[in-house]
Parts: structure tokens; sequence; C-alpha cells
């Protein structure tokens, strides 16, 4: 039989080999000293990067749980190669509200292979920015409050006398440092009256921070009453808290007799003349006579 060659083709078989994708993981630790995380504190950020560890790109920012948890997006990779990245937080290495910012930079490398059976893998390898390899990325951060923070409260009242004029300076205030329990002693400090008012200023300092401090406000005689004048019997508990702020400074909270907090204490004298009260009034002169001697009666 004879064949037609020239209707004859090539029959051709073309293959293509295509990976499955592979994805990497980067989640990380938020460590926070001095205080305590409330969650969302803190931001941290992912940038592409070469193998310089030059950053190129800020490709997400997250921020940590109440746990200190943070995690990055899932990142994938379609072809082999090594890939670089880094991670920082941000406002690394300052200082802000009292919190000191971990300065470290981590070095990502993730190296993407092929096993020629159809599946991509990824080995991802962590260095701090001194190159030294690490098994997880965490950044701790300190709080402190601010040794030279103050806070002043001032103890502020109104004198008031019924029955008299006030004048600046007659009445005296006292205020004692007491316990817990209020128990008065020792020398008291002491204010006067100036225009109807005084006023005790308290200095704390961050030695102070946590601490309590107990007061007693008082006028001096109190509810005696001397030439005339009956002395306001009130008797003021102060109690101050020095608290940290959250900010690395200190705050105070003020209470009076246990109450709400109040910045005005009050006293209200009376005056009047006492019923059998008297007084002696003495009219002397002096007698001349001329032209004669002067003779006693």
């Amino acid at each position: 039989k004879t064949v037609d060659k020239s209707a004859s083709k090539d029959i051709s078989f073309v293959n293509t080999y295509t990976a499955k994708p592979t994805s990497a993981e980067l989640p990380g630790d938020k460590t926070l000293t001095g205080k305590v995380l409330g969650g969302g504190d803190f931001s941290f950020e992912l940038y592409t990067s070469n193998a310089s560890w030059e950053e190129v790109k800020n490709i997400e920012t997250v921020s940590n749980d109440k746990n200190g948890a943070f995690k990055f997006s899932t990142l994938s990779f379609e072809k082999a190669g090594t890939y670089y990245y880094v991670v920082k937080e941000a406002h690394a290495g300052e200082v802000i509200d009292g919190v000191t910012y971990d300065d470290t930079h981590y070095h990502i490398m993730i190296v993407v292979t092929d096993d020629y059976r159809g599946q991509l893998h990824s080995v991802v390898h962590i260095y701090d920015n001194n190159g030294i390899p690490k098994n997880k990325i965490e950044f701790v951060n300190s709080y402190e409050i601010d040794q030279t923070s103050q806070a002043e409260v001032v103890l502020s009242g109104n004198k008031t006398l019924t029955g008299k004029d006030l004048v600046d300076g007659v009445f005296t205030f006292e205020l004692y440092e007491t316990g817990a329990d209020f128990a008065v002693s020792g020398t008291p400090k002491t204010a006067t009256n100036v225009g109807g008012k005084f006023a005790f200023a308290l200095d704390y300092t961050a030695d102070d921070a946590g601490k309590t401090f107990y007061y007693v406000v008082k006028e001096a005689n109190a509810g005696q009453t001397i030439h005339g004048v009956t002395y306001s019997s009130a008797v003021y508990q102060v109690t101050v808290k020095v608290l940290d702020d959250g900010k690395g400074g200190i705050k105070t909270e003020v209470s009076v007799n246990n109450g709400a907090t109040a910045s005005t204490l009050n006293f209200t004298n009376t005056y009047e003349v006492s019923g059998d009260a008297y007084e002696t009034v003495v009219l002397s002169g002096n007698k001349t006579l001329t032209g004669k001697d002067l003779v006693d009666g």
C-alpha cells in the first residue's frame, strides 16, 4: 500500500509545571514592665526590605491584644526565592508618657523553596538588629514615673465672722498630719485669714506615688468663746491619695470627711457682747485757783 507522506504532521506534547503557593506567619509578643497592658496600647510595623535590611515599604501596622500578642496578616508566596522584611515597634527607642519603647528592629528572612513535587515551602529566619538569631519576635517596654514629677494640693477655706468686722490675720487655722485614725498630735502647720480666706499648700513627689496621707484641719481655739467671739468647732478630716497618672507623672485625689472631693473648708465664728459685761469709765480733770491757796476738798 502506498502512503502519502505529504499528509503526515508532527505530534507534540507540552507539559506545564506550577508549584502550589506557600505562606508564612509572623506573630509576636509584647511585654510591658511597670504597668498593666490594656490592649491596643502599642503598634507594630511590617516593612518589605532589601537584603541590606533597608526598609522599602510599610505594608501593615497592627496592635497588641490585652495579653500582649500581635500578628501580621498571613504572607503568601507564589515563587521560590528569598524575601526580606523588617519588623519594628512604632516610636522605637522613644520615651513617651513614661514608657520607654523597645528599639529592636527585627530582620526577617523568609526562604521559599520548591520541592519539585508541586509544592512551595517556606522557612522563617528571625534576627535582631545585631544579627543575632531569635526564636520569636518580642518587644519589651518599660514604664516608670518620672522622678522629677510633682503634684500640689491646696486646701483652701473661707472664714466668716458675724456680729463684727473681720480683720486680716486675727484667726489662726491648724493643719495636722495624722494617721488613718485622724488622731491629732504634734505641732500643726498654721495659716491665718486674709480677705476672709486661708489656705494650706501641700506638695508631693514621685516617691509618694501609691501612698495615702491623712490630715485634720481645724481652727485654733475651736469651740471656745474668747473676748465675745465664739470660735467654730468644725473639724475637717482630709484624705489625699497620691496616684500614678498613667502618663509618667503623679496625680492626687482629695476627699474631705470621707465624702466627695472638696476644695473649700468653711469656718464661721460669731461675736456678741455678753449680757453681764460692763465697762468702767473714769472722767478726771485738773482744778486751778488763782489769788488764793487751793485747799483739798
